[in-house]
């Protein structure tokens, strides 16, 4: 089960995809960068659990594939 209710991979800023997440659906609640993908593949996790959470992975790996 993922720490995360909502991950969202829509904010790209300088070529950067944003990997924002959300821990709860309250739509008051700050959502957090726990990963950044640049524009050669490479990533950089903000939040060590989303390198292993199955949640973020499938979202960060389907954005990659669209690269």
């Amino acid at each position: 089960m993922s720490k995360w209710t909502q991950i969202h991979a829509d904010f790209i800023e300088d070529g950067v995809i944003h990997i924002d997440a959300w821990t709860t659906s309250d739509d008051n609640e700050d959502g957090r960068v726990i990963a950044k993908i640049y524009p050669d593949g490479s990533v950089e996790y903000r939040d060590i659990d989303a390198e292993t959470d199955e949640f973020a992975q499938e979202v960060i790996q389907g954005r990659l594939k669209e690269m």
